[in-house]
């Protein structure tokens, strides 16, 4: 019978919640933005969900909401945004997977931003 081998991996991780973000100038002075998405009239993951965010100086940043990205392999199915030395962000549209256009204004940086998609 052959020996059974067991590696143990140890994973730095920090808590983020919206009520206290970490500073983002403690660690390397960018900026940063994470929104985690729930469906209601789509899928309750809101896999398919596109967002487009728009910094203070115009720069569009795009992502989709997808878990999966390689063979056997899952990603957290938040959407980070980095936004580098941008402190400002003008909007966050969203489209949905069921085709629903959601715009939010004046997002601060620095957080989670959680949102449901909305009834018709």
């Amino acid at each position: 019978m052959g020996a059974v081998t067991t590696t143990f991996f140890l994973v730095a991780a920090m808590h983020l919640t919206a009520s206290s973000p970490p500073s983002s100038t403690s660690f390397n002075g960018n900026y940063w933005l994470m929104i985690e998405a729930t469906g209601h009239q789509s899928n309750r993951d809101a896999i398919g969900t596109r967002v487009k965010v728009t910094t203070g100086s115009g720069r569009n940043i795009y992502n989709h909401l997808a878990t999966s990205v390689g063979f056997m392999s899952s990603s957290d199915k938040r959407l980070h945004f980095g936004l580098g030395k941008e402190t400002a962000i003008k909007s966050v549209e969203i489209v949905w997977p069921r085709g629903a256009v959601e715009t939010l204004k004046d997002v601060p940086v620095d957080r989670i931003l959680k949102v449901h998609e909305p009834t018709p």
